[in-house]
């Protein structure tokens, strides 16, 4: 097994980043985290931890990766990574093997053994930690389990304190300019509120409703008032979240639907403060015997900057 410097990158990876993109659910199984003071983090499997030494992880490509201990900000391990469970070297002698209950880095370590009995031992009682298959055992291959979904769901929740607002309810709003087909131009303004429900962690999807006043020449002005579902794509980074956007729904004024795409991001700028942008196209469908009557039957297009403070 090749053993390689942490951070590097390669083919695999990419394809894991393309799969990710495609499919939300891709790469939720739970794993290791081991964050480096480059600001890197490696994801997998922490096959070895010696205590003031290093930390060896086998990476989600299968790639080994030697950290030492004064490289290395934070380490994360979940309750269960199913098939595995830990053995903890002692000191003084012995071997205690379990799952993970508890573990605070540099400090302690609980783990509850094959007859659910619980041991804790402090940092310096260790000698080193290693990741071990399960023996072939039903019992433990389904606690294995249980404790993988238990800490999954924990790990949903403490993401979501994390992120105040972070797909729950915020209301957006901004400027547009809307081509009306013909290649005329007219500025306009826009709000909207949006109630979305997590599907999966990186995965919102809600509804809205909203409207926009577009000014025409001569002192003319469009009215649209909507309602609309609107999906979101969510691509977490430390301090800023990058996102792709769809939406789609009717406007009562014009008499037409329409479709949103656009992209957009959160970025951190407080502990609880985000500054959320995003640039999107609208079509919008232009229907028979409007309210406003200003806009002939047909395609709208607008271009939309909303700006969101969370």
């Amino acid at each position: 097994m090749p053993v390689s410097s942490y951070g590097n990158t390669n083919s695999l990876k990419m394809l894991s980043c393309v799969l990710m993109l495609l499919f939300p659910l891709w790469g939720m199984t739970q794993v290791d985290k081991v964050a480096v003071r480059n600001n890197t983090e490696i994801k997998g499997k922490i096959v070895e931890e010696v205590p003031g030494l290093y930390i060896r992880i086998q990476d989600v490509d299968y790639q080994l990766h030697k950290i030492p201990e004064e490289d290395i900000y934070l380490v994360e391990r979940p309750q269960g990574i199913k098939g595995y469970w830990e053995a903890v070297h002692l000191r003084e002698g012995g071997i205690i093997r379990g799952f993970i209950i508890e573990y605070q880095w540099l400090r302690s370590i609980k783990l509850e053994g094959s007859r659910r009995n619980i041991f804790e031992y402090e940092w310096a009682e260790i000698d080193k930690i290693v990741k071990e298959p399960l023996p072939d055992d039903e019992n433990l291959n389904n606690r294995s389990s249980y404790l993988m979904k238990k800490s999954r769901k924990k790990g949903k929740q403490e993401g979501r304190e994390a992120y105040p607002g972070y797909g729950l309810f915020f209301v957006e709003g901004g400027g547009v300019v809307a081509d009306d087909g013909r290649g005329n131009l007219y500025p306009g303004i826009f709000g909207q509120a949006i109630l979305s429900i997590y599907v999966t962690e990186t995965f919102t999807l809600g509804v809205g409703g909203g409207m926009d006043l577009i000014q025409r020449s001569g002192g003319l002005r469009d009215v649209g008032q909507y309602g609309f579902v609107d999906g979101r794509l969510y691509f977490p980074r430390e301090s800023w979240t990058p996102y792709l956007a769809m939406a789609g729904g009717f406007d009562w004024y014009r008499r037409g639907g329409y479709v949103n795409p656009g992209i957009g991001a959160r970025k951190k700028i407080f502990k609880k403060f985000w500054l959320n942008g995003n640039l999107s196209v609208k079509i919008q469908q232009v229907g028979e015997e409007t309210f406003s009557e200003v806009f002939e039957p047909g395609f709208l297009e607008m271009i939309q900057l909303k700006l969101v403070i969370d």
